[in-house]
Parts: C-alpha cells; structure tokens; sequence
C-alpha cells in the first residue's frame, strides 16, 4: 500500500505588499449593513438585496481599461455553435 504525495512545503502566503481588496470603502461599516439586512429581510417576492456600491470606482475603472486594451474578441464558428473567444492582444 502506497501513502499519499506528500503536500507541497511552500504554499503562496499572503504577503502586505498584496493590493487590498478591491470593496468600496463603506461596503463592510456597519450602518451599510444593517441598512441591506433590512432591504434583504423585507424584500418581496423574493429575498433580496441591492448593493449599490460594491467596488471601489478605481478598480472598476482600471478593469475597464485592462479589458478593452489588452483583450480580443474573436467570432469563431463550429458546425454546432459560435464562440467568442478571449485572447491577450498582441
């Protein structure tokens, strides 16, 4: 009987020189989210809430630009269906 592969030694840790999280800055305060749970509970028909402020606007903006100047889109057809797929610009 043959144990198991040994798990790698040196797994990626979180360092600070990481970005932070890309949340708008009032998404977690707690006035925010009482006034969602609210929305949430008393949502009809169906449970519900809506966040209008999900992400910081910087990084929407910088994924903007990531998107539309480094990304392709090509139409590619098979006899079943048509792909768009994604490509880093060259």
């Amino acid at each position: 009987m043959t144990s198991p592969p040994p798990e790698p030694s040196a797994k990626r840790q979180k360092t600070s020189n990481e970005a932070p999280l890309p949340f708008h800055p009032t998404l977690l305060q707690a006035e925010n989210l009482e006034k969602l749970q609210k929305s949430h509970s008393s949502s009809t028909p169906y449970r519900h809430a809506v966040i209008n402020q999900l992400f910081d606007q910087d990084f929407l903006r910088k994924a903007r630009q990531e998107i539309t100047e480094q990304l392709s889109f090509t139409e590619k057809e098979t006899d079943i269906c048509t792909l768009f797929p994604s490509s880093p610009k060259n």
